[in-house]
């Protein structure tokens, strides 16, 4: 079941909005709403644990190292 929620916004904010959601390539309703479901996901993280800030600021994927003296290094260390 779905609700509808109706909101006033500056004709200038509006102006942005729709813009930046053709930019995206989507209508506003679908960037309006994909833009509230993240939000409240990102509050759900924030909230699952005190310290799932720093667990997600290390979640990235790191390259092999350019230099070859410490891709070396590694592989003795992972051997």
């Amino acid at each position: 079941m779905s609700e509808t929620l109706s909101i006033r916004l500056p004709a200038e904010d509006k102006r942005a909005l729709s813009e930046l959601a053709a930019r995206q390539g989507e209508s506003v309703n679908a960037f309006v709403r994909t833009a509230i479901r993240r939000k409240i996901e990102d509050d759900a993280m924030r909230r699952s644990s005190p310290l799932s800030k720093f667990f997600r600021s290390v979640d990235v994927e790191v390259g092999e190292p350019t230099n070859e003296a410490v891709r070396r290094t590694m592989r003795k260390g992972a051997a």
